[in-house]
């Protein structure tokens, strides 16, 4: 009788406790205890009446599910259970000890009343779990792993083991560091990096099905996976962002031609899907061979720089681009400028004589404008400052908007108006001038937008709803204008107010320009359409560089630099590395290009402040050990970073091989008769020494020297470093991101071309491979 009083009396308090667990268990699966209650309250009972025939008879298993779903769930809850559990053994059992075999063959009872047979019992277990969580949150992704979990505390609490009773259903208690502790043994005994551990099989006779399982990452989260027999598959979505790489469905037609065969998998789509997975997606550029200093640099042929999302617009006073890079007002950022001008020289170079459509000349060629407003008028006369004819204007009742009320007017054929987006003319430029760009912008409907180029210091600015102003400066007189009239426009459309973000990135597809509209009094000659006019976009990078290098051979950057907050900062008016060996880069080219002295003595100008320390205002640090280098963003303690010191390089390199040239004699026997005077008279005192080629081929050699040294820094063992920071700075590391990865790999190969140590060919082959997935061997 008191071993039955015993046995009620536990019941009772099993019902209350299991209440409890209930709700707690409601909270953290569900998110909330009252939605939830009822159908697990209904689950257990459920459960209890499949195990052991009804819920009654049930007391202990169910004592001991409330026991391991308390420790799953709670972890501090233990030790109460646990003497529950030990009372409730010795009430059912007689004795705690004598229990274990009683409990193994009950969960062998419990598999064979459930499924038919023990051995069956697999798919049917799992299948239960996927039930039990779709009956209690609604779906079974939500909530997988907590009631999987409780399933696999369950098993091992009442047979000792999970292996022992759910045979082959792949749950790992994740719990156990023992499991962890076997893994490091297991890595000790191999070296092969590709070694890892797989679930273990099912038993032969079971069902192979691929099922839902948990995977519980670093102790921390858990994502849904599926399994089969002998293999676990992740969510590509999760991987993407854990290991930062990339994949995507391709049709197989676009892998056919690659290395890799693709072939029939057993189930595959009938679409001919293939699933494309790459380490990286960005690609190595392999530098053309042999490298010059006047022919294409490295890949910048595939730069945009006008395009990019940091460039505010392109100047219509100076033709470069303006960056909002650290300043969203924008500012002149001279490496942006070099780059803008070695993207336009590359393509000059390269490709295809653009296709040219003049419209006006002054003389053989003439349009049918239109000429509207009281007072408006046209006509051809010979300028006294060109000498030779030109369209004069005089322009009324334009308005302010641009629409084309008035004015003077040219209507472009459809045959121009979508592929030949670029506008050159030379124009003589003076107060109340302006010349307005009609557009039509196909979106749900075709909408009409106006930019208008006029005499004015500002910059930039738009008026809604639909006008966008360019300011060509307030100086008056002729100047040759080179407009990409897309490019005006999309950066327009990105600063209007209110407007659909379908015409944020319109592209030359959606864009036709119907009209240009010449304003107020002024003259024009050799008013061009074009698919491109790169030899213009050069030139005006490599000009404003000749006029805005200051007195000591550099190109300020008037914005502070932030790299890292008060430790790594830079007031305005630094000068980088990077951005003078840039500008070397183009200034080079365009001495070559042009046969003008002033781009090549300003090339040379620009090798000053490789010489001042970075403490002091110049660019150079040194790395222990008395290593120079250049420094892209000279702070102190310095940064050493990689890809700006090797574009410096590079630009040092081209200046002093320069001195080579031959393709135009007769600059540089100018060039040597000036340059000797300048050192006759340096000797007797009456001049100092400027900056030479030579001066500039020292300076390489330095880096070079330097950079053999400490490239191996640099290397992660599975990628780059971006700079050093940690070293100086003790600061956590800064890994080059892939794009900057293989533009270390790029620059490593040209300078392999041009030195014949095969360390740098070796690195740039090794750090190629990483592209691909491959790691540093461990130890």
């Amino acid at each position: 009788m008191a071993s039955a009083t015993a046995v009620s009396g536990f019941r009772n308090s099993c019902v209350w406790l299991l209440q409890m667990l209930c709700v707690a268990a409601a909270t953290v699966v569900c998110g909330s205890c009252n939605s939830c209650v009822w159908q697990l309250q209904q689950l257990c009972v459920a459960a209890a009446t499949a195990v052991c025939g009804s819920c009654n008879s049930c007391v202990w298993q169910l004592q001991q599910l409330c026991v391991a779903a308390a420790t799953a769930v709670c972890g501090s809850c233990n030790s109460r259970l646990q003497q529950l559990c030990v009372a409730a053994t010795t009430a059912v059992c007689g004795s705690y000890n004598s229990c274990v075999w009683q409990l193994q063959q009950l969960c062998v009872a419990a598999a064979t009343a459930v499924c038919g047979s023990y051995n069956s019992c697999v798919w049917q277990l799992q299948q239960l779990c996927v039930a039990a969580a779709t009956a209690v949150c609604g779906s079974c992704n939500s909530c997988v792993w907590q009631l999987q979990q409780l399933c696999v505390a369950a098993a091992t609490a009442v047979c000792g083991s999970c292996n022992s009773c759910y045979p082959g259903v792949g749950i790992v208690d994740v719990a156990e560091d023992e499991d962890y502790a076997v893994d490091r043994q297991e890595d000790e005994q191999h070296d092969d990096p590709t070694h890892h551990r797989r679930p273990a099989a099912a038993r032969p006779d079971a069902a192979t099905t691929v099922v839902p399982v948990p995977c519980l990452i670093n102790q921390v989260t858990t994502v849904p996976c599926r399994r089969d027999d002998s293999e676990v598959y992740v969510p590509f979505s999760f991987l993407e962002q854990y290991f930062e790489v990339h994949g995507s469905l391709q049709p197989k037609s676009k892998v056919l031609n690659r290395s890799v065969s693709v072939g029939e998998e057993e189930g595959s789509n009938s679409a001919g899907e293939v699933f494309v997975w790459q380490h990286s997606t960005s690609k190595v550029f392999e530098p053309a061979l042999p490298y010059s200093p006047f022919g294409a640099f490295l890949n910048f042929r595939l730069y945009n720089v006008e395009s990019r999302d940091r460039v505010k617009c392109v100047s219509a006073k100076d033709g470069v681009p303006i960056s909002t890079q650290w300043q969203s007002s924008g500012h002149t950022y001279p490496i942006q400028i070099a780059q803008f001008g070695l993207a336009h020289y590359c393509k000059l170079i390269a490709e295809r004589k653009p296709k040219r459509a003049v419209l006006e000349d002054g003389s053989s060629i003439t349009s049918a404008w239109q000429v509207a407003g009281a007072g408006s008028r046209i006509g051809r006369v010979t300028d006294t400052v060109r000498k030779n004819k030109v369209l004069r204007y005089r322009a009324n009742e334009c308005g302010s908007t641009g629409k084309p009320t008035g004015g003077v007017r040219i209507t472009v054929p459809a045959s121009q108006s979508s592929e030949l987006l670029t506008m050159s003319l030379d124009w003589f430029v003076q107060p109340g001038s302006s010349l307005v760009v009609s557009y039509v912008v196909k979106d749900k409907k075709q909408l009409m937008f106006y930019v208008r180029y006029l005499p004015s210091e500002d910059l930039f600015w738009t008026k809604p709803p639909r006008s966008i102003f360019y300011g060509v400066g307030a100086a008056s007189g002729w100047r040759h204008f080179t407009r990409n009239l897309l490019v005006d426009l999309q950066k327009g459309l990105a600063a209007l107010p209110r407007i659909s973000r379908t015409l944020k990135k319109v592209g030359r597809s959606r864009v036709q320009v119907t009209s240009l509209q010449l304003c107020g009094e002024g003259r024009l000659d050799n008013l061009t359409l074009s698919s491109a006019e790169h030899l213009d976009h050069f030139y005006a990078g490599a000009e404003w560089l000749v006029r805005h290098q200051d007195h000591r051979g550099g190109w300020p950057i008037t914005v502070p630099r932030t790299v890292v907050k008060d430790v790594l900062e830079l007031d305005s008016g630094w000068y980088s590395a990077m951005a003078q060996g840039q500008a070397m880069s183009l200034l080079v080219r365009a001495a070559h290009h042009s046969g003008d002295e002033a781009y090549f003595t300003a090339a040379l100008r620009a090798t000053q402040l490789f010489h001042v320390n970075a403490s002091q205002g110049g660019v150079r640090a040194y790395f222990p050990g008395g290593y120079a280098w250049y420094e892209e963003y000279p702070t102190t303690p310095s940064l050493f970073v990689l890809n700006g010191f090797i574009y410096s390089l590079i630009g040092l390199y081209d200046l002093k091989e320069a001195r080579s040239v031959t393709q135009q004699p007769l600059y540089w026997a100018v060039w040597l008769v000036r340059r000797s005077l300048i050192l006759a008279c340096a000797q007797v005192g009456f001049l100092r020494p400027g900056p030479s080629t030579a001066d500039a081929a020292e300076l390489f050699n330095t880096g070079m020297t330097s950079l053999k040294k400490l490239l191996p820094l640099f290397d992660t063992g599975w990628g780059s470093l971006y700079d050093l920071r940690h070293f100086t700075s003790h600061v956590p590391p800064k890994p080059a991101r892939w794009d900057y990865h293989t533009t270390h790999i790029t620059q490593l190969l040209l300078l392999a071309s041009l030195d014949d140590d095969l360390m740098l060919s070796s690195v740039a082959a090794r750090w190629r491979q990483y592209l691909n997935g491959q790691r540093a061997s461990h130890n």
